[in-house]
């Protein structure tokens, strides 16, 4: 018999049919993010401790991040497309 696990992405998908709301799976790893990040806030105000970084801070970031990673998967179809011709 095969073992469930149960996964906070796996119940968001699960609680609507892929058919209904397509748009859900796009969506699920926005979701699961912001929940992940409203418990991290709720985990600091219940702790009485600061951001480590202050908010502008971090979403620069952030933004590096998203540039970054964008400008990475750039490279590697570049890269990809040369080497097959």
């Amino acid at each position: 018999m095969p073992t469930m696990r149960w996964t906070l992405a796996g119940a968001v998908t699960n609680v609507v049919s892929h058919q209904q709301m397509p748009w859900i799976v796009a969506m699920k790893s926005y979701l699961v993010s912001f929940v992940v990040g409203a418990l991290v806030g709720v985990l600091y105000a219940a702790l009485k401790v600061r951001s480590p970084a202050p908010p502008l801070v971090a979403l620069t970031g952030l933004l590096g991040m998203v540039l970054g990673e964008s400008g990475w998967a750039s490279v590697v179809a570049i890269v990809r497309t040369a080497l097959k011709a």
